[in-house]
């Protein structure tokens, strides 16, 4: 059984976007890709203030703590788009958690080329 600690922290990534939806001031993220100068790589960009990259390492620690759903997404042009920058955001986020709870989500999964 799981300790009451951990019982506790195992809430829905959509309960902490709910959480910091309620703030005043809310910090923008900003996620795009771009080409590494001197290797060539490519890159994701996540940007933001202090506070937007705390909601997200919190979002980031609930999916992965958060045992009744395997992915979770948010963006600038979908669900969660009060988070993102929309004029400097080119991507959302697909989090997902493994093992797949769903054998469908894995078939979205795949990378775009």
């Amino acid at each position: 059984m799981n300790s009451d600690k951990e019982r506790a922290i195992n809430i829905s990534p959509d309960k902490v976007c709910a959480a910091y939806a309620g703030k005043k001031r809310r910090k923008k993220l900003a996620l795009q890709t771009y080409k590494e100068e001197e290797t060539g790589a490519d890159m994701i960009l996540i940007e933001g203030e202090a506070d937007a990259l705390e909601f997200l390492g919190n979002v980031l620690l609930a999916q992965a703590k958060f045992d009744k759903d395997c992915g979770f997404f948010f963006g600038p042009r979908t669900a969660g788009n009060a988070f993102f920058d929309k004029n400097r955001s080119t991507h959302g986020l697909y989090i997902h958690r493994l093992p797949c709870l769903e054998e469908k989500n894995l078939k979205l999964a795949k990378p775009i080329k």
